[in-house]
């Protein structure tokens, strides 16, 4: 416990000056339900159904799901290993039987809520050891506890009640689990967000325990907070700002409809503009830049609602509607479907309008520039580009990438996360962030597949952070550059890497700008697409997709190989990539020399 206070006191010290969090006076606290939902606002949720096609279809996609597991068997804790999975179904569960419960009034729905709350509450832990899966098992209780409270029982309220306070409060207090609390990634908002939905939850029959509880956590929460400054940026990537951000909301939100306030934790610079960041991650041909851990095609944002709300800014939401009507809900975050049917209820009778900007860039641990020319689905062009290190939470290697997709097309793209099954069933230890760690081996995450530069067929430096320099936002020329000196610094003396559109969006330009020191260097030039590709000449490559092309074609002093190369996995735990090879080329540069190489994709839309 010592250490972890420590650490926990040396990262608060080193935080930007914040707002300071807020006393919380108990005597106030709501009645149940108090986590999100609050008394009478099942009239709100019905109204939104009635008036939303969108939201509508989210409504019955949770009826549908809960009528399903009136006849399905219990969950079964795994006799080793961990029990995230069995924790998330477990979360899902009872919240969407809770929600059918207050929603339609049936019975048959609480009734079937209480056996599973009944049933997780009999397990012989919760995992505290991967204090996830403890904390999603409290979040599930706590909505079950609190939205049912008047169906339950007061032997099963008792029940749940213990084993909320022995299976999830009791290893908070154990060195061997509540490394959380001086962590400053998703771990921190996840955990601390399912400790104190609970603390609020039971807090009538535990409220000296809950007092302590929350103030632990509102002390610990800020060190992931500030990962968000100064701009929003979420330095774990697209999916994983849904679950870090998520966790962070339901804190959020239940301190504030428990307490009628959130201690000032939503004032924390960046947090509130992250909303604006996710929206920017997602293309117009409803694409993600998924870099780092994260998928690759975008998803409904149960929290858009939640933000639109919270800024006054109705421009957040723009995109629900439609991705409502196209989505089959099975994505995993979707496990907290209810809450978006809560916040958009709150949410309802704002004026919906699109957003206004069509630039993003955030500093911070993860610095990414985005253009995006149109918020309609119908074509447009979108630019990314990226700096970072490979330390960050969930990193690859892929400091200088860019995505470029134009009228639907995506011809520069990124692979994506890997499930992390393939590594564990293989033994690879995929949390070694160093710099011969196995992490690197694995085909994705490794700068090869990565829209990047490699040098003598080496890794990036994993200490070398970055930079994005300089950005371009105007009509003639719309990009950023990034300082890749850092991450291939073992390999070479400077690399500097410059992307930019041109006025109509049609043609794209990479320029590095390389110099050798003691050795020379054989530099590889990636760009891993989704088109099909042909080498048509010493310098150039045909790239044909969707009816469309354009062509890739190389500028070097010195000689150029053209090459294509396939995306196969090199290793047996790797993932495969159907449907995309890199492209690129590879020349040479004698030490003690520089070289400018300029790369330009030109779009034939037609």
């Amino acid at each position: 416990m010592k250490r972890t206070l420590l650490i926990l006191l040396t990262g608060l010290l080193l935080c930007p000056a914040v707002a300071q969090i807020r006393q919380i006076d108990y005597s106030g606290i709501a009645p149940h339900p108090r986590l999100f939902l609050q008394k009478d606002a099942e009239k709100a949720i019905r109204k939104v159904i009635r008036s939303d096609k969108g939201l509508a279809r989210a409504h019955f996609a949770i009826i549908d799901y809960s009528d399903k597991l009136l006849t399905e068997h219990c969950l079964v804790r795994p006799e080793s290993g961990h029990i995230l999975a069995i924790s998330r179904e477990a979360l899902k569960r009872i919240f969407y039987l809770s929600y059918a419960y207050r929603i339609t009034g049936m019975v048959r729905y609480a009734e079937r809520a209480e056996k599973e709350m009944l049933n997780v509450c009999g397990f012989r832990d919760w995992d505290p050891e991967h204090f996830l899966d403890t904390a999603e098992m409290l979040l599930a209780l706590a909505i079950g506890y609190d939205w049912l409270y008047d169906r339950l029982s007061p032997r099963t309220r008792d029940t749940v009640r213990t084993a909320i306070i022995e299976k999830g409060f009791e290893p908070t207090y154990d060195d061997r689990y509540n490394k959380f609390y001086g962590m400053n990634s998703n771990w921190n908002q996840v955990c601390n967000s399912g400790v104190i939905c609970a603390a609020l939850a039971v807090y009538e029959d535990n409220a000296s325990q809950g007092r302590d509880l929350i103030a632990r956590s509102l002390k610990s929460n800020p060190l992931a907070l500030t990962s968000y400054a100064p701009d929003g940026g979420y330095p774990e990537g697209y999916s994983y700002w849904y679950y870090g951000t998520g966790f962070q909301v339901f804190l959020i939100a239940a301190l504030e409809s428990a307490l009628g306030t959130d201690a000032g934790l939503s004032e924390y610079p960046g947090f509130l503009k992250s909303a604006r960041f996710i929206q920017f991650m997602t293309t117009p041909a409803e694409n993600c830049f998924g870099f780092y851990d994260s998928g690759t095609r975008a998803v409904c944002n149960p929290l858009a609602y939640w933000f639109a709300k919270r800024c006054n800014d109705p421009s957040l939401a723009w995109l629900e509607p439609a991705r409502l009507m196209q989505s089959d809900f099975k994505n995993e975050e979707f496990r907290y479907l209810p809450a978006m049917l809560v916040f958009a209820s709150q949410y309802d009778g704002m004026k919906r309008f699109a957003p206004q900007q069509h630039f993003w860039f955030n500093h911070g641990n993860t610095p990414v520039f985005v253009y995006r020319s149109t918020w309609d689905s119908d074509g447009g062009a979108y630019l990314a580009v990226k700096g970072g290190c490979p330390q960050h939470s969930h990193a690859h290697m892929d400091a200088g990438s860019f995505y470029f997709e134009k009228e639907g097309v995506v011809w520069a793209t990124d692979l994506g996360v890997q499930s992390y099954g393939s590594f564990y069933r293989h033994n690879i230890h995929i949390w070694d962030f160093s710099q011969q760690g196995e992490r690197w081996s694995a085909f994705r995450l490794s700068n090869i597949s990565h829209n990047t530069l490699t040098i003598n067929n080496e890794r990036h430096d994993v200490m070398g952070y970055t930079p994005i320099t300089r950005i371009w936002k105007e009509p003639k020329r719309k990009g950023a550059e990034a300082d890749l000196t850092p991450a291939l610094r073992l390999q070479i003396d400077s690399a500097v890497r410059q992307v930019w559109l041109n006025e109509t969006d049609t043609e794209l330009t990479i320029r590095d700008s390389l110099a050798t020191g003691e050795k020379p260097a054989d530099v590889w030039w990636n760009m891993t697409t989704t088109a099909n590709a042909r080498i048509v000449s010493g310098n150039s490559i045909l790239l044909t997709k969707k009816g469309k092309s354009a062509m890739l074609t190389v500028e070097a002093s010195g000689k150029v190989e053209m090459q294509i190369r396939s995306t196969d996995p090199p290793c047996v735990f790797d993932a495969k990539n159907p449907g995309t090879c890199r492209v690129g080329f590879r020349t040479r540069i004698d030490s003690q020399n520089s070289a400018v190489l300029y790369v330009k994709i030109v779009c034939n839309d037609k």
